[in-house]
């Protein structure tokens, strides 16, 4: 009983009006800041299916350590790994894919940065998307070529996985 009262007060005051002021900032600060800013999730450790939920199966990701993204960077803002500069190609995984790479290229990483590509905007610049096999018969990753830097524009999002 007491509840409804206070709710209905509220209802009834000018505080009402402030409460939709505020919700009606905060979600125009939050759609502002989502158009120009990427955004970075973190690991929930208790959430086994971290990649399911968080990541699209057909979407494009470079998998790099965190020390390897510099968002501050317009036209270099990833560096390539060791095996990206051998290899000729910027190794990239699906998320359906992400897991596996992290699990297998990764496991010493405590945390590692899962960098969401677009891939008409990599294309639109020049780079060729091509999926390849990794080994005869074996699965198909997307590889990157014609790349000397990976744009800032051509991200969509950054995610960041903690152990």
């Amino acid at each position: 009983m007491k509840k409804e009262r206070f709710f209905m007060k509220f209802l009834k005051s000018k505080n009402v009006l402030a409460f939709i002021g505020v919700c009606v900032c905060v979600g125009a600060y939050f759609l502002f800041c989502s158009a120009g800013e990427k955004v970075i999730l973190e690991k929930n450790n208790k959430n086994q299916n971290w990649f399911e939920t968080n990541l699209k199966a057909d979407a494009l990701y470079k998998i790099v350590v965190s020390g390897d993204y510099d968002k501050n960077q317009e036209e270099d803002c990833i560096k390539p790994s060791q095996l990206d500069l051998q290899s000729g190609f910027i190794h990239a995984s699906y998320g359906r894919q992400s897991q596996a790479t992290v699990e297998k290229f990764f496991k010493d990483a405590p945390k590692v940065l899962l960098i969401e590509l677009d891939k008409n905007v990599l294309q639109q610049e020049g780079f060729d998307v091509k999926d390849e096999q990794n080994k005869p018969g074996g699965t198909f990753y997307p590889h990157i070529y014609k790349v000397k830097h990976l744009p800032q524009k051509a991200i969509r999002m950054v995610l960041e996985y903690t152990r």
